[in-house]
C-alpha cells in the first residue's frame, strides 16, 4: 500500500487508479512479461488472466483529495493451484509466466520507481500522457462487455475508449453512448 498526497479535485480520482495500472504494467514489462494489459478500471492481466488488482480509497476535504491509499496486489511467487478452483483458470502469477520465482523485494523496488515516474506526470497534470500509456495497454477497448454499475444497473455495451477524465466510453446495444465513471466491466467472450 502507498499513501499518495495528490492535492487535486475529487474528479481526478479515477486517474490515480489508471496511473497506478500503468506503473504496474511497466513494472511487469521491466521484469520480462510481454504485453501486460490493463482491464478498466483496476486489473492487470497477462495473456487474459488476472495477475494484479488495484484498490484506491481517498480522504477528501471540500472536494479536494487530501490523500489516497493505493493498494496493489500482485501475485508473484504463488502457484495458481493454491487458489480456489473457480479462480485457477482466470488468474496467473509472475512465477508461472516467467517459469521461475522472482525476487519480491526487487519487484517492489521497480514498482516504486515506476510509480514515482507516473506520479510526477500526475502531479504535473500531464493526464494525456498517462492516458496514452494506458490506452497502449488496454485490454478493454474494442471489446464487448457487461457493465455493472452501482445499484444493480447492468447492461451490455461495446467499449469505444476512455475519455480525458478516465471514464470508460461505451456504446450500448441500443446505440446510445454512455460514460461509465465507476463500476465493473466484464469482458464477454
Amino acid at each position: 500500500s502507498i499513501i499518495f498526497k495528490p492535492n487535486v479535485e475529487q474528479s481526478k480520482l479515477p486517474f490515480i487508479t489508471l496511473a497506478t495500472g500503468v506503473a504496474v504494467a511497466k513494472t511487469l514489462e521491466h521484469v520480462g512479461i510481454e504485453q501486460p494489459e490493463i482491464k478498466w478500471p483496476n486489473d492487470i492481466l497477462i495473456n487474459g488472466k488476472k495477475v494484479c488488482g488495484i484498490l484506491t480509497e481517498s480522504v477528501s476535504k471540500s472536494n479536494i483529495i487530501e490523500n489516497v491509499i493505493i493498494g496493489v496486489g500482485i501475485d508473484v511467487n504463488l502457484e495458481t493451484s493454491q487458489f480456489p478452483q473457480e479462480l485457477q483458470q482466470i488468474t496467473t502469477t509472475i512465477k508461472e509466466e516467467l517459469g521461475k520465482e522472482y525476487d519480491e523485494n526487487l519487484l517492489i523496488k521497480i514498482f516504486l520507481e515506476e510509480f514515482e515516474k507516473i506520479s510526477k506526470l500526475f502531479n504535473h497534470e500531464e493526464y494525456e500522457a498517462i492516458l496514452k500509456e494506458w490506452r497502449k495497454r488496454s485490454y478493454t477497448i474494442g471489446k464487448t462487455v457487461e457493465v455493472k454499475k452501482p445499484f444493480n444497473t447492468n447492461f451490455d455495451a461495446y467499449v469505444l475508449g476512455i475519455d480525458r477524465d478516465g471514464a470508460l466510453i461505451v456504446e450500448k446495444n441500443d446505440g446510445t453512448i454512455e460514460k461509465v465513471i465507476s463500476g465493473e466491466c466484464i469482458v464477454k467472450n
